[in-house]
């Protein structure tokens, strides 16, 4: 095993869960919202660095649109519509 240190001060999960049946994140919009906002941690440098973006399964509030999570503040977000949602949120 090895210890890797990264000093990020944020890090942001979105849900991507996928469903054959019923309500879930994937139909609303999440992988494009996650793609842009992980070129955003990438490229802008007030992010590159500093906050980590994962995609995840789910979340639990499939019904409520698009999920996200944010550490360390342990912050729950929900209905999501696009990116720039999150980047006002964080």
């Amino acid at each position: 095993m090895e210890v890797v240190t990264k000093n990020i001060e944020k890090h942001l999960f979105i849900c991507t869960n996928e469903r054959e049946n019923g309500e879930c994140c994937s139909q609303k919009n999440a992988v494009e919202i996650f793609q842009e906002l992980k070129k955003k941690s990438r490229e802008d440098p007030a992010w590159k660095g500093i906050v980590s973006v994962t995609k995840c399964g789910c979340l639990g509030f499939c019904s409520k649109g698009v999920a996200a999570v944010v550490y360390p503040e342990k912050k729950w977000l929900t209905d999501i519509k696009e990116a720039s949602d999150l980047i006002d949120s964080i």
